[in-house]
């Protein structure tokens, strides 16, 4: 007769050997993920009281012995309550239930899986990891909602982020990227929200788009420029009014400087794959009869294909077409050419995110807008991260 999995581990404490025996108990659907099982499974174990606050978690290898599944996918399933703040590893004595109240646990939705590795951005990877450290600071944790229904049902809450908000396992949420149709009920959500963009008159962490444009056509001006284009990218994200935001201060920022702006030169249109978006784009831009002097490049999952179409397209930067691209601290795009950069800090972002949240929890009054300023500067991208590179190495050595 084959040994139970708890008779298997008979020289181990009882209240492992309970642990081992519950854990035991979860039977899993080999046609469905079963790290995405395990998730689910562990995790209402904790939520409910049945793991209680400091039970220790049997060894992964103990763990792929009871449910009979690689090391691997039991990593895998685990990550996600590390994450959330439901388990947390100690040195010499391994992993832990560490059940969070409410007022300790973030949330946070994105409006699509994809949005995880947007368009090759660093963006979002970084600000996640950022979140984290500033969350775990402040003792909280954070747990992440993916809504990976087909967009036309993206009107209607999510149902998992809701119950999780009514069983009170969060209490705020953090928007990176929305859709238009998903504003009415993010709205109503009954817990303080921290957005990136999205909406106007709601809270909000937004790019300073004047300063933007502004800057950019002064640099542009100054360098002897007579005209300038801009390439953006909508999309489902992207609200009326932020789109009008960017055609107003694009052409409020060229009749100030005296720069000329056409209509043919405002790319801007829906797109799915940013790079390819940008590559064509500026492939059209070229087809033109008259070209800007100036191209304003904005954000910066365009700022590869811009840069890969201008190098074949054999144009000489900056004497024939001078370019501002967007970046992000750290994570600046490889470009051999000169160009002007309006950099963002991601670890303000993240900060600004989490005070944010803090400051509506303990019933501060928060502004309704916050603007992030970009800080500006001129010249290769290959230089500048080689010139960055060497000046750590220096500051290390001393």
């Amino acid at each position: 007769m084959e040994a139970s999995p708890v008779e298997s581990f008979q020289d181990m404490s009882p209240a492992l050997q309970d642990t081992i025996r519950l854990l035991s108990q979860i039977k899993f659907d080999r046609a469905s993920p079963i790290h995405r099982q395990i998730s689910k499974s562990v995790g209402d174990l904790i939520r409910i009281g049945k793991l209680s606050e400091g039970t220790r978690i049997p060894s992964i290898q103990i763990l792929t012995k009871v449910w009979d599944v690689t090391l691997g996918t039991i990593n895998q399933g685990l990550r996600p309550l590390m994450q959330e703040g439901l388990l947390t590893r100690k040195r010499r004595v391994g992993t832990i239930v560490q059940k969070l109240t409410r007022s300790q646990c973030l949330g946070i939705y994105l409006t699509d899986p994809w949005t995880l590795e947007r368009q090759g951005s660093m963006f979002f990877p970084s600000t996640f990891l950022l979140l984290q450290e500033a969350a775990a600071d402040l003792g909280w944790g954070l747990r992440f909602w993916l809504d990976s229904r087909p967009p036309a049902e993206h009107g209607v809450p999510m149902p998992e982020l809701v119950q999780a908000i009514d069983r009170q396992e969060i209490t705020g949420l953090i928007v990176p990227q929305a859709c238009t149709q998903e504003f009415p009920w993010l709205r109503q959500l009954p817990i303080p929200l921290a957005a990136i963009n999205g909406w106007d008159g709601e809270p909000l962490i937004a790019h300073h788009v004047q300063q933007l444009y502004a800057e950019f056509a002064e640099r542009f001006a100054a360098k002897g420029c007579k005209s300038m284009g801009v390439l953006l990218p909508f999309g489902r994200e992207t609200s009326l009014a932020e789109q009008a935001q960017h055609f107003e201060c694009f052409e409020r920022s060229g009749q100030k400087t005296g720069l000329e702006t056409r209509r043919e030169w405002i790319l801007a249109q829906e797109a799915g794959d940013h790079a390819s978006y940008a590559y064509y784009q500026f492939r059209r831009l070229m087809a033109l009869a008259q070209r800007p002097d100036a191209l304003i490049v904005f954000p910066d999952t365009l700022a590869d294909g811009v840069i890969l179409s201008a190098l074949e397209s054999g144009l000489r930067v900056p004497e024939d077409m001078k370019f501002g691209f967007h970046t992000y601290q750290a994570a600046a795009p490889l470009c051999p050419f000169e160009a002007i950069w309006a950099e963002t800090s991601i670890a303000s972002v993240a900060r600004l995110l989490i005070v944010f949240l803090r400051d509506q929890l303990e019933g501060l009054v928060s502004p309704v807008r916050i603007t992030l300023p970009f800080r500006f500067y001129e010249g290769s991208a290959l230089r500048l991260t080689s010139d960055s590179a060497a000046s750590a190495k220096k500051s290390n050595v001393s």
